[in-house]
């Protein structure tokens, strides 16, 4: 009995065998590379979300802007007077603040979407000369939004 015992500690399977060891390594790596490309396609999409939220608070509060300036247009004669000098192009007439009691002038503001940005220019009724004329140059043009489609 006790040479059957030694005789059987020789072939006694102990631990794993490499074969084992490498296919439970092969599907590890399986796991992780799987888990991997989830991380990456969760990421993109938090990413592409968080843009898209950023996006909309920017255009939400340009058109807050400009619907202001739309609601303090004037009427020039019997109607209110908005041109639309192209499809990306809008003008109209506003009045400024306050000089003095009783007293405003007049400004035509200009909105423009350009490329993937949208500009305003404002110019100042030229008091000088007749009325109705407009200074020879806009004051300049502020860029109030990029990356807008």
């Amino acid at each position: 009995m006790n040479a059957d015992r030694e005789s059987n500690m020789g072939t006694k399977n102990d631990g794993f065998s490499l074969i084992e060891l490498l296919v439970a390594s092969a599907i590890l790596v399986v796991i992780v590379l799987i888990m991997s490309a989830v991380f990456h396609q969760s990421n993109l999409a938090w990413d592409g979300g968080t843009r898209k939220a950023q996006g909309n608070m920017t255009a939400r509060s340009l058109l807050g802007f400009m619907s202001r300036e739309f609601s303090e247009a004037v009427a020039d004669g019997n109607y209110l007077k908005f041109e639309f000098m192209s499809s990306s192009k809008i003008r109209f007439v506003s009045l400024s603040k306050r000089l003095e009691p009783g007293q405003r002038l007049a400004k035509r503001i200009t909105y423009e979407h350009s490329g993937d940005s949208v500009y305003r220019t404002e110019q100042e009724m030229d008091t000088s000369a007749n009325y109705g004329s407009w200074g020879s140059a806009p004051a300049g043009m502020v860029e109030l939004a990029t990356n807008i489609v």
